[in-house]
């Protein structure tokens, strides 16, 4: 039986929590889904692993639950984005990569892996009660060309309260305003901890943007440059996914599944509902390198991994699920790590399955974690493990080829840390764990057993107060890095 911290125990809470609310949006599917037709059912082109027929337990939704299930249709969105500044490019030269992190004083900065050069992108303002600052941000994400950052930004309204925004700003410096993408309406609550989750069009063109909008979640579309927004769709729980030219958009709300067709120029041309649905897991995710996409259907009542794509009208089977599943391309789209397990918020195994179903399914890891990150080469993939204290865990090194296992230490994960733990597959577009050369690893918290390098100064009390942002060689060639105190850091595109 593990033992968890209270701050470990959120993480678990917060994946249950989203789980939870499957079964409430459901319940109003009848009302707000997309008028789509579902495709074909699945050929089985081999179904290798686990045979077990047996079906999920449906999660019940928890009597707390502050999100309710939107019944409501889905509303205009009012553009808010102001003229953008003009951007101003950073380097993209793998020798002069850059970090972006969030300082515990909600300054976002970037600065460079060893350290140096250490940038302001955003500046603070006065205090406010409970601890913040008239201008704190936080969730830093790069786009995909590395020119700007999303942030989210928490300012002082002037009548007390705090008004919630997403902004644009530059990566090289503070000297322009950040842009105004989206404005919180006031007196929603975010998703179950942060405001919003955006993700980058893959040609930054736009923001994919999930937030409250009183009644439930909203998933819209933001032109970062002349707007209107456009919506896509309502329901709760909700994950997105962009496939590698921008002209689909996997949206999976509750459990339906429905891919959202763009022309070149981002117009909407249509959408069509994938297969028979599933409750089993949370992000459909396009490969790296076309428009195969993988995700979880129902097939001879079992929870299949199913391959689909927007070219073919019958997916394919390439292997059984668990019942609860998360799923990460290699970078060249050749393997898939697929995480399984019988229970939320934790995983019992990391497996490779082949997407084209030529080959048995391989267990590398057959021990449970919580997320997992593969290296940008494709040789190694970054897995979080349950700790050796109730208070952390553990950090894990696999050779994606040979199954090996390298244990490199324990953390205490910053709260933000937590957050990205507990839906790290809908962060991996934009979050980026790995240096772009696979060299080296970034993660918030305080280090611990096999990790610290100084225990009298890193051994302390867990709090954001404590955290730092760290720069990890896995390959132990060099200690552990501290960029600063900070809760949370993510590495360049390029």
């Amino acid at each position: 039986m593990i033992s968890l911290s209270p701050a470990l125990k959120r993480l678990l809470l917060a994946i249950m929590f989203a789980t939870a609310l499957v079964a409430v949006a459901c319940t109003s599917a009848s009302s707000s889904d997309p008028t789509v037709e579902p495709t074909a059912e699945p050929t089985a082109v081999q179904a290798s692993g686990d045979s077990s027929t047996s079906q999920p337990d449906q999660p019940s939704p928890t009597p707390d639950s502050p999100t309710p299930a939107p019944t409501a249709t889905i509303p205009a969105v009012t553009p808010t984005s102001t003229p953008a500044p003009t951007p101003r490019a950073i380097s993209t030269d793998p020798a002069s990569n850059r970090i972006a992190l969030t300082s515990t004083d909600g300054s976002i900065y970037t600065i460079n892996p060893d350290g140096s050069d250490r940038q302001r992108v955003t500046a603070t303002g006065a205090s406010l009660p409970g601890g913040l600052t008239a201008n704190f941000y936080a969730w830093p994400s790069w786009s995909p060309d590395g020119r700007h950052l999303l942030i989210t930004g928490f300012t002082a309204d002037g009548a007390g309260g705090i008004e919630t925004s997403l902004l644009r700003a530059p990566a090289a410096s503070v000297s322009t305003v950040p842009d105004v993408l989206y404005r919180d309406l006031p007196g929603t609550t975010g998703i179950g901890g942060i405001p919003h989750f955006p993700l980058w069009h893959p040609e930054a063109s736009s923001v994919a943007l999930i937030a409250n909008i009183g009644g439930g979640l909203l998933t819209f579309l933001i032109d970062v440059e002349e707007g209107p927004d456009q919506a896509v769709s309502n329901g709760a729980p909700v994950y997105i996914h962009w496939s590698p030219d921008g002209s689909h958009m996997l949206v999976h709300t509750a459990e339906l599944l429905v891919r959202h067709d763009f022309s070149p120029g981002g117009e909407p041309i249509g959408s069509e509902q994938i297969g028979t649905g599933s409750l089993s897991y949370r992000v459909a995710k396009f490969s790296p390198l076309s428009d195969d996409y993988v995700y979880v259907g129902l097939f001879n009542s079992q929870h299949a991994l199913l391959i689909g794509s927007a070219a073919e009208a019958t997916p394919k089977q390439i292997g059984i699920a668990g019942e609860n599943n998360s799923f990460e391309w290699s970078p060249n789209g050749d393997r898939i790590a697929v995480g399984d397990g019988r229970r939320a918020g934790i995983f019992d195994r990391l497996k490779i399955v082949d997407p084209n179903g030529d080959a048995d399914d391989a267990v590398i890891a057959d021990t449970p974690l919580f997320a997992f990150w593969w290296s940008p080469d494709g040789k190694q993939i970054l897995a979080v493990l349950p700790g050796n204290e109730p208070s952390n865990l553990g950090l894990a090194i696999i050779d994606s080829a040979t199954g090996d296992v390298e244990n490199l230490g324990f953390v205490e994960p910053s709260s933000d840390m937590l957050f990205v733990l507990a839906f790290f597959d809908q962060y991996t577009p934009d979050l980026n764990v790995w240096s772009p050369d696979s060299s080296r690893f970034v993660f918030s918290g305080v280090l611990g057993e096999g990790l610290a390098v100084d225990g009298a100064g890193r051994q302390v009390q867990f709090g954001d107060e404590d955290s730092s942002v760290w720069v990890i060689d896995p390959s132990g060639a060099s200690p552990p890095l501290s960029l600063g105190s900070g809760v949370f850091g993510t590495w360049s595109p390029e």
